[in-house]
């Protein structure tokens, strides 16, 4: 049995929590201590003591609140396991009876004695079917995809829904399965040189190709399988298929957006996108489509922000021992593009017929890394004496590889046309500004070979500058700071949004890019602060600031120019402190890297976050060693079909079908409710007399503890865990801090409230980082607001018996 299946609940995404294991989980809480709060001058530390995902206890926490501001408490060591993802703690949002009410037994079960026994086990069955085809077809793919059903066994379960319903409603062959996912998709295998990748050709024209041109190595052809090869996947059904289901959103995109001359929110704010679009056709500025591509996947700007970083659309596969040559690989895949671009894309939308003309790159930059982005480019790699990708920055040989060291004299930035210029005369024996060959994107209509890529802000600032500059920070540590930091990180909540804890400092380098960014935005600069000296403190927090003010939802131009002042500054101070052997590449993208948001959006636009995670699912697709091409093809379109009948379908399909294809292989969400955009969990309470007297609300108002809005989970402080929080909110004044106690449904006056306690806060420091807040109190009176009035959620800190708050950047899941 594979060892690798066991505890798939930790994944990203949506995984069923065994019965055993939520048992097991369950149990922790009866046996866990109850928490004790302590306060600590004039606030109130809030110590939870669950773990990040138990099942919290049904009874209310009924504590009033002027009680509670002068309390004592003991901390309480930490114990149990640490437990890394918390999306686990995703099962627990929706209902904390949802994994109670899953281990429940069916009404009526037999046992199979008896149901042989029964008068009826042998008649036929006459119960009336009340769903369509289309309803039993969405069903049976998403249970295929949940399960990672094989097309052998995804055949076998179509013949027998055929055999029951005794009629072929339903394909029950391979070879009807696969025309089924899209027998439009064009697929094309393109054979490589096994021994030196060269270029042979497409299958379909190279019949007669014996060995290779250039290595005269014996070639058989016959079999796509007995060579190297690549296959490209015609992308024009995906994206027509993405588009019409989010169609309004493309419309509202292309014909009613407006920029802001002051600010940028999206990819679409951005310098070169906006170029882009002045530079079209007249005809062509309501019929478009752009996209930013990776080696990865590709991605389709113009959909909502979210629902972009999951759609992402697979043109091109690479099947062969060796990396790929990206020149052999990028030319008919460029080739392919054009094509979509002259021809366009034929669909309707909101009954209208649309040519779209396909700018796969053009628009949006190629965010590979930088080992991948110079053969694509057409330069030399990072360790080249001019390599920079944006600039002409010369590197000097410091202990036996490239660096980058600063300067006394300006550095000439690289121009479009001034790089093309160069690559049809350069050579890789004679490059000129370290530029080799031409590469094959220069011939994409309005791609810009220089601007049109990005440092990627995953491999470049989080796996990259900062997990080098921790190891130069705790390099000036002894062993004692090393455990005291993983104390302190060890008992940092964090709400659910951000998606993964940090495990402890000791184990960074087992730690994924998630929780580099976690622990470089939220956790680092509360837990050093006693164990760096103030120089590299203050070192530390230009890089941090940084990044926070160029991932933000809503960036200012001044926040723009005022995130490359302090870059600057932090690769200045870096060769100051550490000398010139860490001025690495990445350490020196990070002088561009202010620029890219200018011309891009914000760094979450252009992360490789979205394709590491498609390259993840594309793995679980390859059941066994033979015919893995078909094998992920198969993947592609099954899940394209599915996501395509699932938006088509779902406005038209019963309630019971829906229930089951959002909740398959998962406890049920037995009760919520869903007003406008927030879903409220629980069943509601009764409002008590208390509250609904000082507050004026009706006795028949209902209470909630849980609440999803714009994609984030908000939970009561009433229902506190050991490691996450999402009690403390940011409202939209962008000012006021609020801890949340309680949520109002008002259904006489339609109002949406929310019982909060009101935070006394301050900055942290007064010249760096100003979106660290230290609270100074918790007012023990309660306030009312409106629901709607909450912004964002924020991290809260409790280290060394202080209490600090950060504001997430933004609400996305990347």
């Amino acid at each position: 049995m594979d060892q690798n299946r066991y505890k798939r609940y930790h994944e990203l995404g949506d995984k069923f929590i065994p019965k055993r294991t939520a048992h097991r989980y369950s149990e922790v809480i009866s046996s866990t201590a109850m928490c004790i709060e302590e306060a600590v001058g004039n606030f109130l530390p809030i110590i939870s003591d669950e773990i990040i995902n138990d099942i919290e206890s049904h009874h209310e926490v009924n504590v009033n609140a002027e009680m509670c501001h002068n309390l004592d408490c003991t901390e309480i060591a930490f114990s149990g396991e640490f437990l890394n993802d918390l999306d686990e703690y995703l099962h627990k949002i929706l209902l904390d009876d949802k994994i109670r009410k899953s281990l429940q037994s069916p009404k009526n079960s037999k046992s199979l004695d008896e149901m042989i026994n029964s008068k009826d086990f042998f008649d036929p069955l006459s119960i009336q079917v009340e769903i369509s085809k289309g309803e039993l077809l969405l069903m049976i793919l998403k249970y295929s995809i949940v399960n990672s059903l094989s097309v052998t066994a995804m055949t076998n379960l179509f013949k027998l829904i055929n055999i029951i319903f005794q009629s072929s409603i339903l394909p029950d062959s391979r070879y009807y399965i696969d025309k089924l996912f899209d027998s439009s998709n064009k697929v094309e295998f393109h054979a490589v040189c096994y021994n030196c990748t060269a270029y042979i050709g497409n299958f379909n024209e190279i019949n007669n190709v014996k060995q290779c041109h250039l290595c005269n190595t014996e070639l058989d052809l016959s079999n796509a399988t007995n060579t190297s090869f690549f296959v490209l996947i015609d992308p024009s059904s995906q994206i027509k298929d993405l588009i019409i289901t989010y169609k309004d959103h493309y419309e509202y995109v292309i014909k009613e957006r407006l920029n802001e001359s002051t600010s940028i929110r999206d990819v679409y704010d951005g310098k070169e996108y906006r170029t882009f679009v002045r530079n079209l056709p007249e005809e062509e500025k309501s019929n478009y489509v752009s996209a930013v591509f990776n080696t990865d996947g590709a991605s389709t700007n113009e959909l909502p922000k979210q629902d972009r970083m999951s759609k992402l659309v697979t043109c091109g596969l690479w099947f062969n021992k060796q990396k790929p040559d990206m020149s052999i690989f990028l030319s008919p895949f460029v080739h392919m593009m054009n094509k979509l671009t002259k021809d366009g894309i034929q669909c309707t939308i909101n009954e209208v017929n649309c040519n779209l003309k396909l700018y796969i790159v053009n628009c949006c930059v190629d965010c590979v890394d930088s080992v991948a982005r110079a053969p694509i480019q057409g330069v030399k790699q990072f360790n080249g004496k001019s390599a920079c990708n944006w600039c002409l920055h010369p590197g000097v040989w410091v202990e036996d590889s490239m660096k980058y060291t600063l300067l006394e004299t300006t550095v000439q930035s690289r121009t479009h046309e001034n790089t093309v210029h160069n690559m049809m005369i350069a050579t890789p024996q004679n490059s000129i500004d370290d530029i080799k060959y031409p590469s094959p994107l220069i011939n994409l209509p309005f791609f810009n070979i220089i601007s049109g890529f990005v440092p990627d802000y995953m491999h470049c600032c989080l796996e990259g500058v900062a997990k080098q500059l921790t190891e130069y920070y705790l390099s000036t540590m002894n062993n004692e700071d090393i455990i005291e930091i993983d104390s302190k990180i060890n008992k940092i909540t964090a709400p659910h949004q951000i998606s993964r804890l940090s495990r402890p400092i000791s184990i960074r380098n087992e730690w994924k890019a998630r929780e580099w960014e976690n622990y470089t935005l939220y956790y680092s600069v509360v837990v050093l602060t006693d164990h760096l000296k103030r120089d590299y403190y203050e070192h530390w927090l230009l890089f941090v600031e940084s990044l926070y003010l160029l991932l933000q939802d809503n960036i200012h131009i001044d926040d723009i120019n005022q995130a490359n002042k302090m870059l600057y500054e932090f690769v200045c101070e870096t060769e100051k402190f550490f000398g010139q052997k860490a001025m690495t590449y990445n350490i020196h993208q990070l002088l561009h890297l202010a620029e890219s948001v200018f011309n891009w959006g914000p760094l979450w636009c252009h992360s490789t976050f979205s394709f590491e995670s498609a390259n993840h699912d594309l793995l679980k697709a390859i059941k066994s060693s033979k015919g893995v091409t078909s094998q992920i093809i198969r993947f592609i379109k099954l899940n394209h079909t599915t996501s395509v009948l699932r938006e088509c379908a779902f406005p038209y399909i019963d309630e019971t079908v829906k229930i089951y294809c959002d909740d398959i292989l998962e406890p049920s969400i037995q009760n919520f409710s869903k007003i406008l955009n927030i879903t409220y969990f629980g069943k509601g309470e009764t409002i008590d007399d208390l509250l609904s007297t000082r507050f004026g609300l009706p006795t028949n108002a209902l209470v909630y503890y849980k609440l999803i809005k714009d994609g984030c989970l908000y939970e009561s402080n009433l229902k506190q865990k050991r490691r996450s929080n999402n009690a403390f909110v940011l409202l939209k004044d962008n000012s006021t801090f609020v801890r949340i106690e309680k949520f109002i449904i008002d259904e006489e006056s339609k109002q949406e409230l929310t019982i909060c306690s009101i935070l006394k806060t301050r900055h942290y420091f007064t010249k760096h980082y100003h979106m660290l807040q230290l609270i100074e109190k918790i007012e023990p009176d309660y306030s009312i607001i409106h629901t709607q009035d909450i912004k964002t959620i924020s991290t809260m800190m409790n280290v060394m018996n202080k209490l600090y708050l950060t504001p997430l950047p933004n609400l996305l899941h990347y």
